[in-house]
Formats: structure tokens, C-alpha cells, sequence
């Protein structure tokens, strides 16, 4: 007990102090905005219908309430203190390395590569973006439930108690509705029956069969997760990325995550879809893979920990590996959170049985674990800067990657906010370079030549975003400009475009009935002042102006 003791308080203390920067880090203007910043539920706290709304919401193209839930408690709580939002992520993150160092204790008795593992979980560089990121809570909290269900089946293999398995069951599904990337959980612990409960595999059918209730927890999460993610339209068509290109992808992403677990460098938070790779590479990766399969297989009567480790990465990467395309990333750091616990798993095990069969080797064995995990902080370390701020997150992944368009675009509207407008134009005409039918680039432009009072490029710009991906906004926007310049008619037509696409939109009334007021049309702009007003009463310019129609109407009788 004394020495489980002091390895928690070792986990525990160096991973605060490693993290401690980021109670000083910021909102990021991704994904923080949606999820905290500005978002109305999550920043009205605890509320009832703030919380029925969680628990029915496909917002952000996830079906994921607990997640909202926490947000929510910590508005509660500290309010809009970003430091206070990164500590709550943090103590999860630290509560999960325990759990986790405990769990493996308890299955193996094997003290020193369960700490090891836990210990690479908790300092490993891959694991940044999960923990530094306010939006990714659902990545910490997801698997904290998932242990927590984990040490409950643990339980129940040991007493055969239907309550343990009860209990594992309500974790799962509090993990699934954190985040879905769990629904592989089940065949994990069908991995962890077979090494190291080493339960009676003859019995396989009844090993199933006692997971049917996680199975079914697991298809009902991925029909709904589904069915929100394409209602927000983040699931890409076969016609927009092929099959081929997803397969190819997949396969490819195994291998760099891999690659990444033994070597992280050139870290970044997005890596956006690029063009298909050779078939050399594709080939060589579907090789590597199929490789280590086999070996892992043909191994695993001796170094059973070899298989379940193997197995654990590579199942629990299959959700998110492309074959379902959600978002524009060809792969996410993030993802790695929970799946290369196998891999640590295979590390560990693997130093501990050298340092068994050859002892004179343990001092040798000692000395490289205790310098990889030297390694690893320090890297996190680094790693961890690039994640103070907006600016910075997106510079440094910039820096790392090739033709990152996504980075640029974010870039630039931070430097826009800032006022920084050149250097934003900089970066939104290099997204153009790279991906020339970027909508968000052109309307970003059209924005900033608006400003200069460039209306020439600014309307080209504008009619570009306009085309490529005809919203609400763009139109209102186009609109502005057309009135400014003296195209009222065209105005008109955007603005009639803008209120179709978004019949909320009060400010596109406002203006519509603004332009029909110059044509003299009083009583068509008297219409749509007061259907502004209906949609915002507290519209003041349409207020003002809806006064001084009926005015001049009043003179005109």
C-alpha cells in the first residue's frame, strides 16, 4: 500500500506541475467559442432547461450531454475564468492516470510497468491537445467513466456479482454520453478476459453474451452519433471523399499514430485532408500493419500482453480512424488519448519481462524507461507552450505542417480581431493558394477590403463565398456592400436571399427595408421594419427607423 501510495502522489504531482502553465492559458477561438465562450446554454450554468437542452441537443455534431453538463457546472462555478476551465481538465486527467496506474496494479500484481504505463499516459506529448484544450473535456471525461467501468468489471470477473456488472454498465453508457469514441470498449474487455484476468476463453460464448448489454449501448451510440453528425453536416459524402481515399487514409493514419507514440514531434491540432498519397506509401503501411498483426498473434501465447496491447490501439482507433469521414482532419492528436494506452501497455510489459530474463539487463532496463520518461516531459513541456493562445497554437502548427490552409484561416481571424488586418490578408490569401474554393478565406477577404474601402475586391470576394457556399451571412454581408456602392436592387436580392436562408435574421430586414426607403417604397420598408422588430424588439435602428416612416406616411395623408 505504502508503495501504491507513493507512485500516486509521484503521478499526481508531477503531472499538476507539469501543467500547471495552462491556469494561465486562454480561450482558443476554436471549438472553445462553440462550446463555452459563446454559447448561450452552456453559459446560463446549471439550469433546467439548460440541462433538457443538453440531453437532446445534436450541437456540434455530437450527442454528448455530460459533456455539456460539465461545462455547464463549471460556468457554475468560476464563470468565464479560462485558468479555472483548464484546471477542471487537468484534475481529470490526473484522477485518469491514477485510475488507471490502480486498475493495472489489480490485474496484473505488477506494480512497476503499471506505473510506468500510467506514467507515460500521464507525460506523453500526444496527450497535450486532450488536456490543454477547454473543448476537449469530453476526451478526459469520456475516460474517466470508461476506467471507472473498466474497474468495475474487474469486480465483477473477480466475484461474479451481477451488481459489479450493473455498475460497469451505467459507467459505459456515462462514458458514451461524454463522448462516443467509446463504443469499442467492449471488445477491450473481451481483450482484458484473455490477458490478464486470463479468464476461461473456453467459455467464449458466455464471455459474450454477458457483454450484450455494452453491445447494445454501443449500437444504439453510433445511430445516434450518426444521425447528428450528418444532421450538422460533418459527415463528408463517398461522393466528396471516396472509399478509396478513407481506406487508404486509415491506413496511413495507424502508421503515423504509431510513429507518433515513439517519436512526437511536429505536433499540431489540425491536419486537414490532403491529396491521395503514393501507392508505395499506402502498400508499405497496409504491410507494417499486417505485420505486426501477425506477430503480435503468433506471440501471444508467451507475451499475451503483446496482442491485447496491439489490439487495444488499433480497436480503439477504428472509430475515428476515416472510414466514417467527420470534419476536415485527416487525423487528430486528440484521438490518441485512450487508444495508446496499449501501446504503453506493450512498452512496459516488454521492459519488465527483458529485465526478468536477463537481470543483469534491469539497471540497464531502469536507466532507459526512467530517460524516455525524462524525454517526455520535456517534451510535453514544449509542446505545451504552443497552447497559451489562439496566435500561438495556430503559428506553431503552421511551423510543423506543409500547406496547412486550416491553420492560416484561424490565424488570420485572430490577427483580424486584433486589427491586425494585413497580415491576416496575408495568411487568408495563402488558404487561397493552397485551397482556392475556400469559402471562409473569400468572405474573410471581403470583410477586410470592405474595410479598406476596396469595394471593387471586396465584392469579388464576396460573390466568391456567395457561390461556393451560399449562407445567410455572406448574402447579408454582399448586400451591405451593394447598398453602399448604390446597386440597390441588387442589395435587395441578397437581402431577400439572407432572410430565406436565416428568417431570424432582424438585421437583414432592417437593412432591406433601409434600401426600399431610398426607392421611396415606405410602406414595403414600414413591412419589413416591423418584421425586424418582431424577430428583435430591441432593434433600435429599425425602432428609430420605423418612426420616421410613419411620419413621413402621416405627411403623405
Amino acid at each position: 500500500m505504502r508503495k501504491k501510495f507513493l507512485v500516486c502522489f509521484v503521478l499526481a504531482l508531477v503531472t499538476a506541475g507539469i501543467y500547471l502553465p495552462v491556469h494561465g492559458y486562454e480561450f482558443l477561438n476554436y471549438d472553445d467559442v462553440d462550446y463555452v465562450v459563446e454559447n448561450v446554454h452552456v453559459r446560463a450554468g446549471l439550469t433546467l432547461d439548460d440541462i433538457r437542452w443538453a440531453f437532446t441537443t445534436s450541437h456540434s455534431g455530437n450527442w454528448h450531454p455530460l459533456t455539456w453538463l460539465s461545462h455547464m457546472a463549471d460556468i457554475q462555478l468560476f464563470g468565464l475564468n479560462a485558468g479555472a476551465h483548464h484546471g477542471v481538465n487537468v484534475l481529470f486527467h490526473i484522477a485518469n492516470t491514477l485510475l488507471l496506474f490502480l486498475l493495472l496494479t489489480r490485474m496484473t500484481s505488477a506494480p512497476w510497468p503499471s506505473a510506468m504505463v500510467a506514467a507515460l499516459f500521464a507525460w506523453h506529448p500526444l496527450h497535450v491537445e486532450s488536456v490543454a484544450w477547454i473543448a476537449e473535456r469530453k476526451d478526459v471525461l469520456s475516460t474517466f467513466f470508461a476506467l471507472l467501468s473498466l474497474g468495475a468489471y474487474i469486480r465483477y470477473a473477480e466475484s461474479n456479482r451481477q451488481l459489479h456488472l450493473l455498475v460497469s454498465i451505467m459507467c459505459f453508457a456515462a462514458g458514451l454520453m461524454s463522448k462516443p469514441m467509446l463504443v469499442t470498449l467492449p471488445f477491450i474487455f473481451l481483450l482484458l478476459d484473455y490477458w490478464p484476468l486470463k479468464r476461461d476463453y473456453s467459455l467464449f460464448r458466455r464471455l459474450v453474451l454477458e457483454k450484450v448489454p455494452f453491445f447494445l449501448l454501443t449500437a444504439v451510440s453510433s445511430i445516434v452519433t450518426f444521425a447528428a453528425q450528418r444532421k450538422s453536416g460533418a459527415v463528408a459524402t463517398l461522393d466528396s471523399i471516396p472509399l478509396s481515399y478513407r481506406g487508404a487514409n486509415a491506413l496511413l493514419a495507424y502508421v503515423r499514430y504509431l510513429k507518433r507514440a515513439f517519436w512526437p514531434t511536429n505536433l499540431a491540432i489540425i491536419y486537414p485532408i490532403s491529396g491521395m498519397s503514393s501507392w508505395w506509401q499506402i502498400g508499405g503501411a497496409l504491410l507494417l500493419l499486417m505485420a505486426i498483426s501477425i506477430a503480435v498473434v503468433y506471440s501471444s501465447r508467451n507475451r499475451p500482453w503483446l496482442v491485447v496491447g496491439w489490439f487495444w490501439f488499433v480497436g480503439m482507433l477504428v472509430p475515428v480512424i476515416g472510414l466514417v469521414q467527420v470534419g476536415i482532419q485527416s487525423m487528430a492528436d486528440r484521438y490518441t488519448y485512450f487508444p495508446l494506452v496499449g501501446i504503453f501497455v506493450i512498452l512496459a510489459w516488454s521492459g519488465a519481462e527483458i529485465g526478468q530474463t536477463f537481470p543483469s539487463s534491469s539497471n540497464v532496463v531502469a536507466v532507459i524507461g526512467a530517460m524516455v520518461l525524462i524525454a517526455a516531459l520535456l517534451m510535453t513541456s514544449i509542446q505545451l507552450c504552443a497552447w497559451r493562445d489562439s496566435q500561438s497554437l495556430f503559428e506553431h502548427a503552421i511551423a510543423v505542417t506543409k500547406d496547412n490552409y486550416v491553420a492560416h484561416d484561424i490565424l488570420g481571424r485572430v490577427l483580424a480581431n486584433q486589427g491586425r488586418s494585413d497580415e491576416a490578408e496575408a495568411h487568408f490569401q495563402e488558404v487561397l493558394r493552397i485551397f482556392p474554393n475556400q469559402p471562409d478565406a473569400h468572405f474573410s477577404l471581403g470583410v477586410i477590403f470592405a474595410r479598406k474601402a476596396k469595394f471593387d475586391e471586396a465584392l469579388a470576394h464576396y460573390s466568391q463565398a456567395v457561390e461556393i457556399r451560399p449562407d445567410a451571412t455572406t448574402h447579408y454581408n454582399l448586400g451591405n456592400l451593394l447598398m453602399k456602392v448604390g446597386r440597390a436592387n441588387e442589395a435587395i436580392a441578397h437581402f431577400s436571399e439572407a432572410v430565406r436562408l436565416d428568417p431570424q435574421m432582424a438585421e437583414a430586414e432592417n437593412n432591406w427595408a433601409y434600401v426600399l426607403t431610398t426607392q421611396g417604397r415606405l410602406r414595403e420598408a414600414a413591412d419589413h421594419y416591423g418584421a425586424a422588430l418582431r424577430i428583435k424588439p430591441d432593434l433600435l435602428e429599425a425602432r428609430l427607423n420605423m418612426a420616421r416612416i410613419h411620419e413621413q406616411l402621416g405627411e403623405e395623408r
